[in-house]
């Protein structure tokens, strides 16, 4: 009776569904990129600079030139690419890029500080060419991107009253950089890189006839980072 009874429940516990252990998430991770493979998503760059573009000068009688305060541009924006093959994508970005930037020119009898000012907000247009090693979970990448900025260049001086002049785009500008892509989950990857970047400003001086005026040199330039999302289709 007992022998019966034990083939029993063997029986019965054969006939229960038995649970597997599911793949763990990561496996639904698919490659980055790929042949013909589409794809969006969001941007955010940096141009670390290696020498102050702009300085404000009372004046040839003083000769007293300052750069002026140490800023950083910060930019962002959309980006959709395309793979041509499996190794190589194309890319089209756009976004907004802001630069403000400053120089205590006086301090006035009432205690006001007067400031020279040189800021833009300029819109990139970009182009790209990606070379990628494809891995399944991360790849070593690298990127050119080449275009110009719309917008105007704003910059005031003092003077009794004060003067903006501008100076309009568009602006031409690139980057070479390397970097990493990870595998975010299904069809999404986080990329970080880290170049050169550099943007033709254009050698002016504004208000030059004034006595109080600013110089803007040639180039922008200096240690480009840059971090994007992407999502593929």
């Amino acid at each position: 009776m007992i022998s019966l009874c034990f083939i029993s429940a063997v029986v019965s516990q054969a006939d229960e569904p038995r649970f597997q252990a599911t793949a763990n998430a990561t496996d639904n991770i698919t490659p980055i990129g790929g042949k013909h493979v589409i794809g969006v998503g969001f941007y955010t760059e940096t141009t670390y600079p290696l020498a102050r573009p702009y300085a404000s000068d009372t004046g040839a009688s003083s000769g007293n030139s300052q750069d002026m305060r140490f800023q950083i541009p910060v930019g962002f924006g959309l980006e959709a690419s395309y793979g041509i093959t499996r190794k190589f994508e194309v890319a089209i970005s756009g976004g907004l890029d802001f630069f403000k930037t400053s120089n205590l020119r006086q301090v006035t009898d009432k205690g006001e500080k007067i400031f020279d000012e040189a800021k833009y907000n300029l819109y990139p247009i970009m182009g790209i060419l990606r070379y990628r090693l494809p891995q399944k979970y991360w790849a070593p990448e690298a990127e050119l991107g080449l275009g110009a900025a719309l917008g105007t260049i704003n910059i005031t001086a003092t003077k009794n009253p004060r003067e903006t002049q501008t100076d309009s785009g568009p602006f031409y500008r690139g980057h070479l950089a390397v970097g990493t892509g990870f595998s975010w989950g299904e069809g999404a990857s986080l990329h970080f890189q880290v170049g050169y970047a550099i943007n033709r400003l254009g050698a002016k001086t504004y208000m030059d006839s004034t006595g109080y005026h600013v110089n803007q040199k040639d180039y922008l330039q200096g240690v480009f980072s840059k971090a994007f999302l992407s999502f593929y289709f």
